[in-house]
């Protein structure tokens, strides 16, 4: 995704990916977490991994209807409490 969209520079992105992996995994031990870079270092240096995937262009005029935007926001109808569902409609829900 990085590479392609231009977002962040690639070996920012690969920093930042490490240090989640690191903060993800390494409850789990450090062999995890040196896997799991390993693993991402190989996928980000062999091109062979760098595939185009071609979005339909019927997903450009994609509408949310009214019933599927209900459905995406059911967990808000389940909070009681006012605080919790401000943070969700204004933080998270987005």
């Amino acid at each position: 995704f990085f590479r392609l969209s231009g977002v962040l520079p690639i070996e920012e992105a690969i920093n930042l990916l490490k240090a989640s992996i690191t903060k993800t995994y390494s409850y789990k031990g450090e062999d995890v977490v040196k896997k799991n870079h390993d693993l991402l270092d190989a996928v980000c240096s062999d091109p062979r991994y760098l595939i185009s995937v071609e979005v339909p262009s019927r997903w450009r005029r994609a509408v949310l209807t009214e019933e599927k935007r209900a459905y995406s926001n059911r967990h808000i109808a389940l909070i009681d409490d006012e605080k919790t569902r401000k943070f969700m409609e204004d933080i998270a829900g987005p």
